[in-house]
């Protein structure tokens, strides 16, 4: 069972949720402690997951230690006008190899899904997109997928798969669940000559950040009909974001939230 992979919430971040006020998400939240264990996931809809898995990611210098500070953050908003039942299910560390990582990722999405859960998943390297796209293979109907990205991740798929061409295996690999792949934001000085006319042979849709610029509400029937969706905080312009991989230019934070809020 994928859950057993799970570790608990550090005591830290479970400390910082009970200093929240009585209606903010850190109040509502249930927490997968080493005291208590892992809630129960009857009625839940939502779950989040922590995962510290980064060693294929082509630019990164060290391993991701935590995504505590993201979680700390999300305690601390309130709620919309809605019910959502929401666990923090802790979570996945990296595996001996990179690919048992990609396993415990793939089941345990797959399991949640069966239970009509909605995983969103924090830290890791875009490569992870591979796995959770791969628990869809017992599923019945083709999916979409969607990519806020300033780059295509298409790549070489005859090179073992990385942060920057795990969209090539989606496309290439059996069993075939991909419907649609459609990227938010792309600039064109990111993606080579050949990626470009790769998408348009199949296809698959891109929009550019200059257009998006213009017009956000364009990505919103994206949004709507996406089944997976990958952000890649690169996307946010250096300005708005001190991730350590930003560009000069990029989506601004504001235009960003109206993303999050497609979403829910």
């Amino acid at each position: 069972m994928a859950f057993e992979f799970l570790k608990p919430v550090s005591d830290e971040v479970q400390a910082h949720a009970m200093l929240q006020p009585q209606h903010a998400i850190g109040n509502v939240i249930k927490i997968h402690t080493a005291h208590t264990g892992l809630p129960q996931l009857n009625g839940v809809q939502m779950v989040l997951v922590g995962v510290l898995e980064n060693r294929r990611d082509e630019n990164a210098l060290l391993q991701i230690k935590n995504v505590d500070q993201a979680r700390k953050q999300f305690y601390e908003l309130f709620p919309g006008n809605w019910l959502l039942n929401i666990v923090d299910m802790g979570d996945v560390h990296p595996g001996d190899r990179v690919e048992d990582t990609y396993y415990v990722l793939q089941q345990l999405t797959a399991e949640l899904l069966s239970k009509k859960i909605i995983p969103i998943y924090l830290g890791g390297s875009q490569d992870l997109m591979y796995p959770i796209y791969r628990a869809f293979d017992d599923i019945k109907y083709m999916i979409n997928v969607v990519n806020v990205d300033c780059r295509f991740d298409i790549g070489d798929i005859e090179l073992p798969i990385s942060s920057r061409s795990y969209v090539g295996k989606m496309v290439a690999d059996q069993p075939y669940n991909l419907f649609n792949y459609s990227n938010l934001g792309f600039q064109t000085y990111f993606n080579s000559q050949d990626e470009i006319e790769l998408l348009e042979r199949m296809y698959f849709d891109a929009t550019r950040l200059g257009v998006l610029d213009e017009d956000i509400k364009l990505a919103e029937p994206v949004m709507r009909d996406a089944d997976v969706v990958g952000i890649d905080m690169a996307v946010v312009k250096a300005g708005d974001t001190a991730f350590a991989k930003a560009n000069p230019n990029g989506l601004t934070v504001s235009k960003f939230v109206v993303y999050r809020d497609m979403q829910v």
